[in-house]
């Protein structure tokens, strides 16, 4: 009968049912069976039955066991147990049947029934419980071998695949129960080996149409797999325990959620843990813990970030579906556990996205890879209730972003990571707070407990109180909360102080509020961190308050408040090096270290701050130092050269610019094609493409300061020369930007880009026609501009067209500098154009962006008489408020087409306007100037005559004994360049040539006096009135007497024209120093004195409104040439009206300052870095 087709067939069918988990369907096919072929009693159809009753009354229960906290090394808990138990009497009919279907022998010739009806009672002995059951079932499973079993073959039917994996499963958990491991791994080893052997398609593991859930050859698998590998770790063999973790997570890793999530989450997490231990030492420093350096970056090992980037996001799932939502306090043991791992979850993320990949990654895919960050760490915060940790992260997270890829951020988007760390300094005060009192109050009560127990000798006054009956407390010391610890906390507060620095754009209010952060941290560093930790910590944060005075003094409009706090920037740096130097063994670092408290950083930031207030040599000693530790550092060399310009020494700085330009390319740059070395005078031979896009901001930035040396020492002509040199450098690091039609590419959402090609926000491939000077176009062509888009991009190259302007016009070549505005003009043009594309996009964290921008701050009539700005004569305030009326709508004519914009870009705006009205003052003069005769120079001195050519850019000077010779860069600095490295005489310029202030009395400016007769003068001497900006053209003075030869109506329009740039940046101080120079001129000592008391006293130190650090006019800041020229016109207008001491002392002042001011501000330099 066996052999019938037809009861094969209906075998098969039963077969498959029990493997699907269709007990009903398989109960019904087995009476069928039995009422067809064996109406005396069935054995297949006693064993079916039996196994769906079985099934049917273990369904009803719930496995109450949290196999997701199971922890091998916990010998307290029996983790091969089951926590599912049963009464024999709930399944006594079960066993009945069993017992009934083991007397049948006619079906059952080959015994593989009795066999699988031995397996379940053995399985139901192991359910019930007990020491006696479980040697039952041991007698059970081990008195007979089952060879057809044990060779999990599909031969025998597919359910035998279940029965043997049921069987291996049962027979070793028996042997626990009874106590002896040992012999349940020696079932559990071969069994797991098998299994691991079995191909992905093997048929019960793939029946197609049946959920997990019910496929039973995969639940005996799965279970077998976790117990051998829990298992196998309590007995330390790591080797057979992660072979089954792998097994597991090849077969079960893909189910649904709800299959085993308990037992399948413990296996995610064994696998991680095994993983990351293996690849990463026991004491390796967690990212974005404790005090972080943005520019820090560390890479994982190739096995262990594929590890990470397969598995995490499944185990954040995993975590997260077992406890969606935080309990409340006291949940339970069981509660606070799975919190934990949920945070566990959220660090993985960390180490995985924080991590650049083995092979490196395009710019684009890393502000991705943080986004996917800070998206999954928010979604944490659902999980954790806003878990301190988290908010630590996320904080960190957005001021990498922030500080690298700002510009590809919309504003809510820089705003999320200083509200994230506002929120987690709230809670540390609150956690803090609480803890300090319920410390205090528990040690109150030990001293009461002990005063009457009488343990405490003396009364309770004489015990409890101190000095002047003040309670005597003992310090509270705070190691750590909520997991977090100082060291932890303080660095959010630091985050909170550089994103203050990154996005104030010029708010002060944002900086005062970070000094605040600063002054905590300070209160927590010396009050909790261990005695080890406590200098470096308190390095880092004296180094971030210096550098919030230093931006807070470019950025306060009053003249006594920026003294005050470049002086504490001063101190505060200072400080911050001292502290450095306490810590035992500190040497110098290497030039690569990205650590922000390192000791060269620190001493270019105080050379930085002391060249800001006037302090010369000081700053050339500070700076020496810096560049003998880093002399690769583009900036220091840049503001080396600077300061040799402040000497007048125009040689030597060039010769700064020479070296420092070398060292620097050489250590940024590869050389290009088959070239062996870099030839930093040979921009042929240098590849640019893998350099970083800062360090080539920073080298164009360092090449204009070149450039206006260049000027001030050989004249426009030779300068122009150069600049030409310096637009194919430009167009050979960032490509060509496009205009016009490129505009609406560029216009896109930046960020948005990154996704794809890392091209966000560059325009498209343009060609153009230029009504510049030849030279200069063809020098820059036509292309794309490679990478994620960048503001300073095209800030650089913007000022690179004034540059070219403002020679053009020194020439009287006005066709032509008219032509280079208009170049800048149409960069400004999309430049904000992308800007403002950057409100209207969704950012990238999915929120929609409702802005919270003042559009009174856009292009619109400024509040020149507000009470913020302070009042003038009514004479004055009467006549700016009807001009401003009047210009109102010529002012919405003319910048209309920018529409709202940020200040940086207004500040570029204002720059582009105020160029083009020099160009037509500078029209207007010469029109008006009477021809001067051949030969006139027959009539000068030879000095005369020089300076006369110098002027008009028509002399040829020989640059040989500057800039030629290798000779005379090695006798200028004892800088090796064989080496590159920097000896410990001439790094630098030694500061002992032309004499300098010394320190001295602060006056109006950011400058100090030398202890003179001038140092009694103040600015409360001065009478205060408020008054807008004005830039400048070339190195010499920007100022000729030329409104007096220019006809009253043509005076009256240019004054217009220039009130126009005011209404674009109120605080552009060049544009107030020339409005002031054209009404002196024109006789209205009122009104000049109006506008040059305001550039003077009432100006912003950066010179411009645009508050991004190290970003300012073109034309410089107080430092520049705009700051002396205004105290010296204001103590003109001074003598004029006969106020003859002020005027004294502002022409004085002016001379002190002229005589150490740089060819360009110092404000063009970055503090951060």
């Amino acid at each position: 009968m066996a052999k019938n087709p037809k009861i094969k067939a209906l075998i098969a069918e039963i077969d498959s049912a029990r493997c699907r988990g269709q007990f009903s369907t398989a109960r019904e096919l087995a009476k069928k069976y039995q009422r067809k072929y064996f109406p005396d009693g069935s054995a297949l159809e006693y064993i079916v039955v039996a196994e769906a009753q079985l099934h049917s009354v273990l369904s009803g229960r719930t496995d109450r066991a949290p196999y997701d906290l199971d922890d091998p090394s916990d010998t307290s808990r029996q983790f091969a147990n089951s926590d599912i138990t049963l009464k024999r009497e709930q399944v006594s009919d079960t066993i009945s049947m069993l017992t009934q279907a083991l007397s049948k022998g006619g079906e059952n010739s080959s015994g593989s029934l009795s066999k699988q009806a031995h397996v379940l009672l053995g399985w139901i002995d192991l359910q019930c419980g007990g020491a006696n059951v479980s040697t039952n079932a041991l007698s059970r499973l081990g008195s007979c071998q089952y060879p057809e079993l044990d060779s999990l073959t599909e031969d025998a039917g597919h359910y035998a695949t279940v029965v043997w994996a049921m069987k291996q499963l049962v027979h070793a958990m028996a042997h626990i129960q009874n106590g002896d491991e040992n012999a349940a791994l020696s079932i559990l080893d071969p069994a797991s080996n098998r299994i691991s052997e079995l191909s992905e398609e093997f048929v019960p593991l793939k029946l197609v149409g049946t959920s997990p859930s019910n496929n039973q050859f995969l639940k005996w698998v799965e279970e077998l797999l976790y117990r051998h590998a829990v298992l196998s770790l309590r007995h330390e063999q790591e080797d057979n325990a992660h072979r089954s973790i792998k097994t597991y997570i090849k077969l079960v890793g893909d189910t649904p959620l709800d299959f085993a999530l308990t037992r399948k989450t413990t296996m995610y997490r064994l696998h991680l843990s095994n993983s990351i231990s293996r690849h990463l030492p026991k004491n390796n420093t967690k990212p974005l813990s404790g005090v972080i350096s943005p520019s820090t970056t560390y890479t994982l090992p190739t096995e262990l970030h594929n590890e990470l980037q397969a598995h995490v996001p499944a185990y954040e799932k995993l975590v997260t579906q077992i406890q969606s939502f935080p309990k409340l306090a006291g949940a339970g043991e069981t509660s606070f556990r799975r919190t934990s791992a949920i945070l566990q979850a959220y660090e993985w993320w960390v180490l995985l996205e924080s991590a650049v990949p083995p092979n490196g990654q395009p710019v684009g895919d890393v502000v991705d890879r943080h986004f996917r960050l800070i998206e999954a760490l928010y979604r944490g915060t659902k999980h954790t209730y806003q878990s301190m940790k988290l908010l630590r992260y996320i904080a960190h997270t957005f001021v990498i972003l922030v500080s690298f890829y700002g510009d590809n951020l919309t504003i809510d988007e820089k705003k999320e990571g200083l509200a994230a760390a506002d929120l987690y300094i709230f809670h540390w005060d609150k956690y803090l707070t609480a803890h300090t009192e319920q410390v205090r109050k528990r040690r109150e009560d030990e001293k009461l407990s002990k005063l009457r127990d009488g343990s405490v000798n003396g009364s309770v006054n004489g015990s409890v109180n101190g000095v002047n009956g003040k309670p005597e407390e003992e310090a509270i010391i705070v190691e750590g909360i909520e997991g977090e610890t100082v060291a932890d906390a303080v660095g959010v507060m630091l985050t909170a102080m550089r994103l203050s620095m990154l996005i104030a754009n010029g708010d002060s209010e944002k900086l005062t509020k970070a000094l605040e952060y600063g002054q905590r941290a300070t209160q927590h560093n010396d009050k909790h961190s261990a005695a080890d930790r406590r200098d470096p910590i308190n390095s880092k944060i004296k180094q971030y308050v210096g550098l919030l005075y230093g931006e807070l003094g470019l950025e306060v409009r009053d003249s006594q408040s920026r003294q005050s706090f470049q002086a504490k920037a001063v101190e505060s740096l200072e400080d911050a090096l001292k502290s450095l130097e306490k810590v035992a063994g500190q040497s110098p670092v290497s030039p690569s270290s990205k650590d922000h408290a390192s000791p060269w950083k620190l001493r270019y930031q105080m050379a930085l701050q002391y060249a800001e207030i006037g302090e010369i040599a000081q700053a050339i000693n500070v700076l020496n130092d810096s560049l003998k530790m880093n002399p690769i550092h583009v900036r220091s060399w840049n503001l080396l050269a600077l300061l040799m310009s402040c000497r007048k020494d125009f040689d030597q700085a060039l010769k700064v610019c020479t070296v420092g330009w070398k060292e620097c390319v050489t250590a940024i740059a590869k050389p290009r094609g088959a070239a062996n070395a870099i030839s930093p005078g040979d921009h042929d031979s240098i590849a640019w493409e893998g350099a970083d896009a800062m360090d080539k901001e920073e080298l164009i930035n360092f090449k204009l300061t070149q450039l206006a040396l260049e000027t001030s020492r050989f004249g426009s002509k030779v300068a122009l020369e150069t600049l030409q040199t310096l637009f194919s450098l430009f167009r050979r690091m960032f490509g060509n930007i496009g205009y016009e039609d490129s505009v609406e590419a560029a216009g896109r959402r930046p960020s948005a880009e990154v996704n794809g090609d890392g091209r966000s926000g560059s325009p498209s491939r343009h060609s153009r026609k230029s009504t510049a000077q030849s030279g200069i176009s063809s020098a820059f062509g036509s292309g794309s501009l490679p990478g994620p888009y960048r503001f300073r991009v095209y800030d650089l190259l913007i000022c690179l067209w004034i540059t070219a302007s403002s020679l053009y016009r020194d020439l009287e070549q006005f066709d032509e500098a008219k032509g280079a505005i208009a170049e800048a003009e149409k960069l400004a043009d999309g430049l904000a154009k992308i800007e403002v594309s950057s409100e209207k996009g969704i950012n990238r964290i999915g929120k929609p962006i409702a802005s919270e921008r003042n559009h009174s701050q856009y292009i619109s009539s400024p509040q020149l008489n507000g009470s913020s700005r302070g009042r003038s004569r009514q004479s004055s305030a009467r006549s700016i408020r009807s001009k401003t009326e009047k210009l109102q709508g010529e002012e919405h004519a003319y910048l209309a087409k920018w529409g709202p914009v940020e200040p940086n870009v207004r500040r570029i705006m204002a720059d582009i306007a105020f160029e083009s009205f020099m160009i037509k003052q500078a029209v207007l003069s010469k029109k008006q100037r009477p021809e001067s005769t051949d030969g006139i120079d027959k009539y000068l001195s030879p000095v005369a005559q020089v300076e006369r050519s110098r002027r008009r850019g028509t002399g040829r000077v020989d640059r040989s004994g500057v800039l030629s010779s290798a000779a005379s860069i090695s006798s200028y600095s004892s800088v090796d360049t064989s080496n590159g490295q920097v000896s410990s005489e001439s790094a630098a310029v030694q500061s002992s040539t032309a004499p300098l202030p010394a320190s001295g009395i602060p006056i109006g400016s950011n400058f100090y006096l030398s202890n003179s007769a001038a140092s009694t003068f103040t600015v409360n001497d001065l009478t205060s009135t408020p008054a807008p900006p004005v830039p400048f053209t070339s190195s010499t003075s920007p100022v000729s007497s030329v409104a007096s030869k220019i006809s009253g109506t043509s005076t009256q329009s240019l004054v217009d024209d220039f009130f126009l740039v005011t209404l674009i940046d109120d605080d552009h101080l060049p544009t107030r120093v020339h409005l002031g120079i054209l009404y002196f001129e024109a006789g209205n000592d009122q009104l000049a004195g109006h506008w040059l008391e305001r550039a003077t006293k009432h100006s912003k130190a950066r010179g411009a409104n645009g508050g991004r650090a190290g970003v300012t006019s073109y034309y410089g800041g107080s430092t520049a040439l705009w700051g002396w020229e205004g105290w010296r016109w204001l103590g003109k207008c001074y003598a004029r009206t006969n106020r003859m001491e002020q005027a004294r002392q502002c022409m004085y002042f002016a001379l002190q300052v002229e005589r150490i001011t740089p060819v360009r501000g110092f404000e063009c330099i970055g503090r951060l870095c």
